[in-house]
């Protein structure tokens, strides 16, 4: 049996008409009637009542539909299967990432992962925010650590959640504020503002926005750097502030402090995202490992602190 015979069958049954299910399968309604025709001399009997009216299954075509529709469905997993065969056989991933996931977690997923599987080759890119989503629309990545990700893009994309972030205080480390472990909201006041550039870093700049809500701070940014380096370079040269989370301590020049605040403020997590309705193995088992070295990552340092 000609199983595009079903699916033509399955459309009509669906749409009650035949134009209908002609538009929407992007074939002529000659085309569509005449396989329903040849589908139905090979069966050896009508499956739809044609009326003026509309289209309606015969009692032969009742008993057709669930098993039509269960044989679609088989092949469909079968083909699906076949498919996830071939891309395990010599399957890579291409990642794209924030140097700051680099050294939180990334990094550590990496090495423990590729030991494990050692089929599945990755290959990853540091970029940008806004140079991550490019990546996913483009089909180039399959993976984007993009950390704070914009609410927009879950339309379109699954977000994974690596780890909620706490965001610290970044300060010249000749402010006086520097020598202090943790300070209050207030120790600011008066100093100049340095955020990040909401076309380069999407919605990070956001963050630090409502950050600073949170914290009463006016948002009245000085510079609106395109890195997170260049933020803290401008932090050191005009001894102002930034809020940056704090997994980027590792990544802070000699110039500059980070400093816990006594409260805290905001409530971003660094995710990753990836195409709507992701099944591969390969990426869920990835960003269950990044998860993972993340999480034990955060509790060895509350440990510490």
């Amino acid at each position: 049996m000609d199983l595009r015979r079903l699916n033509y069958f399955m459309a009509v049954a669906e749409e009650h008409s035949f134009s209908r299910a002609a538009k929407r399968l992007g074939v002529t309604q000659p085309v569509l009637s005449r396989s329903i025709k040849e589908l139905e001399e090979e069966i050896g009997t009508t499956l739809f009542n044609r009326t003026s009216s509309g289209v309606t299954l015969t009692d032969a075509g009742q008993k057709l539909l669930p098993r039509a529709d269960e044989a679609l469905l088989i092949l469909d997993e079968t083909v699906e299967e076949l498919r996830q065969m071939g891309r395990d056989k010599d399957e890579h991933l291409e990642v794209g990432y924030l140097t700051t996931a680099l050294n939180a977690f990334l990094g550590s997923a990496l090495q423990t992962f590729c030991q494990t599987m050692p089929s599945i080759s990755i290959h990853p890119y540091e970029m940008s925010p806004k140079e991550q989503i490019d990546g996913l629309d483009e089909g180039n990545l399959d993976i984007a650590f993009i950390g704070i990700a914009p609410e927009y893009l879950a339309t379109t994309y699954d977000f994974f959640k690596i780890y909620d972030l706490e965001m610290s205080l970044v300060v010249s480390a000749e402010n006086p504020i520097a020598s202090q472990s943790m300070v209050s909201t207030d120790a600011v006041t008066g100093m100049q503002l340095i955020s990040l550039s909401p076309i380069d870093f999407v919605d990070c700049e956001r963050a630090i926005r409502l950050a600073c809500e949170d914290a009463g701070w006016d948002y009245a940014p000085l510079i609106k750097a395109n890195s997170i380096q260049s933020a803290m370079a401008a932090v050191a040269s005009i001894d102002g502030f930034t809020l940056i989370p704090s997994i980027a301590e590792s990544m802070a020049p000699e110039q500059v402090k980070f400093v816990s605040l006594d409260r805290r403020i905001g409530d971003p997590s660094f995710s990753a995202i990836v195409q709507r309705n992701e099944k591969r193995k390969s990426v869920l088992a990835f960003l269950q490992e990044c998860r993972r070295v993340a999480q034990r990552t955060v509790t060895a340092q509350q440990a510490i602190t």
